[in-house]
């Protein structure tokens, strides 16, 4: 089963690269990577150019827009977000997909992640109904029904929303499998602190 990874990105060649790094790392072998660089700022100069990578340049959009466009452009059954500033465990494609099939609903993400940057590192732990947008995972056919808003900053969180409220959401854990970052050029800025947040060090 093809599995198609999204990642819109703009101005981080250094983190874009390394995400990559992780998705060549992937154990699941059936994977393409689908790139919407941006053309003012892009984080390939040179593009890219292999038979497993989707690339293409698009303009200002909104990230829901952009991630609209990207689902459109993949092939994978199964459409996974490959954001440019996280880090993903070669396990992650596995893990997720097992957890979408075997569950049978639509929608599958992580609900508790590590977050590290600054020299700092964060543990984010949210209950079974909620999703870091980071991680989320769901049958293409099921975004063709439910396309993403065109907004710049909670797209995802609207998407997970829908996908809740017709109970077609399953959690979990991240574990080791994938970590989010904290920089200043964040999308959508971190919030931290709260009773959802824990400083380890």
């Amino acid at each position: 089963m093809l599995v198609s990874a999204i990642m819109p990105t703009s101005g981080r060649p250094e983190m874009a690269a390394r995400a990559i790094e992780c998705f060549d790392a992937q154990t699941w072998p059936d994977k393409e990577l689908v790139i919407a660089d941006d053309p003012h700022a892009p984080s390939f100069p040179e593009g890219v150019e292999r038979w497993d990578i989707e690339y293409f340049r698009i303009g200002r959009l909104e990230v829901g827009a952009k991630r609209n466009i990207c689902c459109g452009r993949s092939r994978g059954e199964v459409i996974l977000h490959w954001d440019d500033d996280d880090f993903s465990a070669p396990g992650r494609i596995a893990d997720q997909v097992a957890r979408l099939v075997a569950s049978g609903k639509s929608v599958t993400g992580y609900n508790s992640m590590l977050f590290e940057g600054d020299g700092e590192l964060w543990q984010y732990t949210g209950g079974e109904e909620c999703t870091l947008g980071t991680s989320l995972c769901y049958w293409r056919d099921y975004w063709k029904e439910h396309p993403f808003l065109s907004l710049q900053i909670g797209e995802d969180g609207d998407f997970v929303r829908r996908a809740l409220s017709v109970q077609q959401l399953v959690t979990a854990d991240a574990g080791e499998l994938m970590r989010a970052s904290i920089h200043p050029r964040n999308t959508s800025p971190r919030q931290l602190g709260g009773c959802n947040w824990q400083r380890m060090y």
